[in-house]
């Protein structure tokens, strides 16, 4: 399994931010779930999003080493809080993550769209996961996974200073 923190902060005109940490190899019996990007971050803390702006748009790029194909392989979020303590005080909208708009695509394929809320909701464990390559990957697949986020244009005064946090976890089982 591997995990990417992220955390989103709305700062001045609703902008905000994204901050996700570098991915750990994950290893399961005779398999391994490596990230190809260098072990580098995900999203950075300099990315701003201000409302109904173009979303921010990263990659991860995963591949499958071991002798057999994984029985199941997806996405799902740990560690969600839609509204961290590190808001700031002037942060009044209940649920801040409600405003984050998620896109995860597979090469033309849109596999998720919709609030990071809802994400976190519907795909918060391995039994709930979303699904990357169909749910299986073949001995030295790899999976190009394109993560959209963007800042709805409704998230008005109630969402400057607003924190979220939540950690992407990448997982393949044997």
């Amino acid at each position: 399994m591997l995990f990417a923190p992220i955390a989103l902060f709305a700062g001045a005109l609703s902008a905000i931010s994204m901050l996700g940490a570098q991915l750990n190899p994950f290893v399961e019996g005779q398999m391994s779930l490596t990230d190809l990007g260098g072990n580098t971050p995900i999203f950075n803390s300099s990315q701003q999003y201000i409302p109904g702006d173009t979303p921010t748009v990263e990659y991860a790029h995963l591949r499958l080493a071991g002798p057999v194909s994984s029985s199941a392989a997806g996405l799902y979020i740990t560690n969600f809080q839609s509204k961290a303590p590190s808001s700031l005080s002037i942060c009044t909208a209940p649920n801040p993550a409600d405003k984050f708009d998620v896109t995860i695509d597979e090469g033309s394929q849109v596999l998720y769209s919709g609030t990071l809320s809802d994400l976190a909701s519907e795909h918060n464990s391995p039994q709930t996961l979303l699904p990357i390559s169909g749910g299986v990957l073949k001995p030295g697949q790899t999976a190009t996974i394109k993560l959209s986020v963007g800042l709805d244009v409704s998230a008005d005064n109630p969402y400057m200073g607003c924190s979220v946090s939540a950690s992407l976890a990448w997982y393949a089982a044997q």
